[in-house]
């Protein structure tokens, strides 16, 4: 395993030390510091190039506290840092203001026996640029190649636009043929007949060519992740399937499947649910409340799934609601004598897709928006989930 395939959380010094022994050179995934970047306007534009020009190739991991000559490392001095937690801090803050659009980096310090420490960040290779350094009137955009990182010319940033572009577009494409597939149901297992609530978590990543994950070992890591369920299932079924891994989920008693969750092999989450747009007396209206509860309560539990398989970052998340012709916003009968709500006009809603950039997300915040057009689509102005804050008010 090469030292930027093994996860950050699992690196020590020993890793550190097999850089220097094995005469790992610099290149297009790895480049050492003996120190860290200070504050001058020279330090800091280094800095930002070197992050970027790691971004816009394929990724890689900046060392900090490794001396090397001519690109081979030749010591492990290690870094004199009082408080390294501040020091991490410092250096993904001043990204935010020195790189864009805005990326996500992981950063570890790892303590060495010296008391001193090493401090690796990895830089994930991104899909939503390229990204640009912009400090002060500088602005520039890196790349890299195995002789470390170089300014891109005119014809490479044009083709890294149209890289990007393609990405999003590829996304926009797989979405739209598996909600096709969906109505059409030609699914991985026969659902009973209702509008159904779809929800992918799809990574910018996942659609390169050689993105496979070990979806396979979800099969005996289902103890960790029992929430790896279809909303509002009763009963959960697991198995492989040529795609993947699959969940199937029933309700109480003996019915047809009510729902899935498919983790494909490059680990893009699709759940489907066949009972969050129903009613009990059957009327043609959106349970407002109990759908959107449903969505917040299950993207943290699928998104740590994605998490353990090592997916990368930023992820798109995109809900689809489809069957709701006709149907109308459920709202307390205190608030019906505001007359907004109207039928919904079409049989199928593409939510907007909502960026992903870190694990920790607070669901509610991160879906408004998609909530909102629904409400939108009805005649409403917005959630009234939501109080005038934005903040989520319904238990």
């Amino acid at each position: 395993m090469g030292f930027n395939d093994k996860p950050l959380d699992m690196l020590d010094e020993s890793d550190l030390h097999a850089l220097v022994d094995n005469q790992v050179p610099e290149g297009k995934d790895i480049d050492y510091k003996v120190v860290l970047h200070g504050n001058s306007e020279g330090e800091k534009k280094e800095y930002f190039a070197d992050v970027s020009s790691f971004a816009n190739a394929l990724g890689g991991s900046l060392i900090f506290g490794i001396a090397d000559e001519n690109g081979m490392p030749v010591e492990l001095p290690g870094l004199d840092v009082v408080n390294p937690d501040a020091e991490i801090l410092r250096m993904e803050n001043a990204l935010l203001d020195g790189i864009e659009p805005r990326l996500t980096v992981q950063t570890r310090a790892i303590r060495l026996q010296s008391g001193r420490v090493g401090i690796v960040m990895r830089i994930p290779r991104s899909w939503i640029g390229p990204h640009r350094v912009k400090y002060q009137r500088w602005a520039k955009f890196f790349s890299r190649t195995s002789n470390g990182k170089y300014e891109l010319d005119v014809g490479e940033l044009r083709a890294a636009f149209l890289r990007s572009e393609s990405v999003v577009e590829r996304i926009r494409g797989f979405r739209a043929d598996r909600v096709a597939k969906i109505i059409a149901g030609a699914t991985p297992t026969t659902l009973v007949r209702a509008p159904t609530l779809v929800l992918h978590l799809v990574s910018l990543g996942g659609f390169d060519p050689a993105a496979r994950l070990p979806v396979a070992t979800l099969w005996n890591d289902m103890a960790a992740f029992p929430a790896l369920q279809p909303m509002n299932s009763g009963i959960t079924t697991h198995r492989h399937n040529f795609d993947g891994f699959l969940t199937v989920g029933k309700g109480r008693g003996d019915t047809a499947p009510i729902g899935y969750v498919q983790v494909f092999r490059n680990g893009c989450i699709e759940s489907v649910d066949c009972t969050s747009l129903q009613v009990s007396d059957g009327s043609a209206f959106i349970p407002t409340t109990a759908y959107e509860h449903n969505l917040i309560r299950m993207v943290p539990k699928y998104l740590s799934v994605q998490r353990h398989l090592g997916v990368d970052l930023p992820m798109l998340a995109m809900i689809t609601l489809t069957g709701v012709a006709g149907y109308s916003m459920w709202v307390d009968a205190s608030l019906q004598f505001l007359n907004r709500s109207n039928p919904i006009d079409r049989d199928v809603l593409f939510l907007p897709e909502v960026l992903i950039e870190e694990y920790e997300v607070e669901p509610a915040e991160l879906l408004k928006e998609s909530f909102d057009s629904v409400w939108n689509a009805a005649g409403w102005p917005r959630s009234l989930n939501y109080d005038d804050s934005g903040m989520w008010r319904r238990s």
